[in-house]
């Protein structure tokens, strides 16, 4: 798009340009916790699930634990940030404790945006000046990259990379004579690309949480917290 802001003196162009992809995922199969497990209830393991505070160390060696019985964690020992993790998890769609979620990840692909302006003023016959300015943006659809485990935020490993270029450039010609122009220009370009990663920079799952009295230079990221060790004297 263009055209004459002043007859054969002052003119103005612009573009603008959009592409946008989609597709889905292959479907796989994935383990995650059965319902019983999310309740407490790992009697579908064939391994005994040993309760913490059964501890006991005889002498300081040989410790032993005593397991849940019927290998069933109590209501109220599961704690409220347990809880919490598992509201995003959804619900098997196939039978057992191994491989029994099938799913793929909709949607993911990304948008291309490319913006042009440009003007080009006629001062004389002999001088002209232009400017030219272009920006544009890559970027993701989703949150989800590439084809990773069909599971919402937090549970799949991903980051999200935008690409933002910007070019400008003024420009001066003068035509000196019938064979010879000076032209003197000058231009910038920038290329940002901000990369962040969904589940650790924008996240903060443990602080939502509730997880409380992490020290300084603790790590926060999902799906642990990472503790420093400090000896107090």
């Amino acid at each position: 798009m263009g055209g004459p802001i002043r007859r054969n003196r002052t003119f103005f162009f612009g573009s603008y340009n959009a592409y946008r992809y989609r597709v889905a995922t292959d479907y796989q199969f994935v383990t995650i916790p059965t319902m019983k497990m999310r309740a407490g209830d790992f009697s579908e393991l064939p391994v005994a699930i040993y309760d913490p505070d059964t501890t006991s160390c005889p002498g300081g060696a040989n410790c032993t634990r005593q397991p849940f019985p019927g290998n069933v964690v109590p209501a109220g020992r599961i704690s409220p940030a347990s809880k919490f993790f598992q509201e995003p998890m959804p619900q098997p769609t196939h039978p057992g404790i191994a491989n029994n979620f099938l799913n793929n990840n909709k949607g993911v692909g990304f948008n291309n945006v490319n913006v042009n302006v440009k003007g080009d003023v006629n001062a004389s016959e002999v001088h002209r000046f232009s400017a030219f300015f272009s920006r544009g943006s890559h970027n993701q659809s989703s949150p989800i990259r590439g084809n990773p485990v069909p599971l919402p935020l937090p549970y799949v490993v991903t980051r999200v990379v935008d690409e933002v270029p910007t070019v400008g450039q003024v420009k001066h010609t003068w035509v000196m004579k019938a064979s010879m122009l000076n032209q003197i220009s000058f231009g910038v370009s920038r290329l940002w690309v901000p990369i962040t990663n969904p589940t650790v920079d924008d996240g903060k799952w443990v602080e939502k949480a509730g997880i409380k009295g992490l020290l300084k230079g603790d790590a926060t990221e999902f799906p642990g917290s990472t503790r420093t060790s400090r000896t107090r004297r």
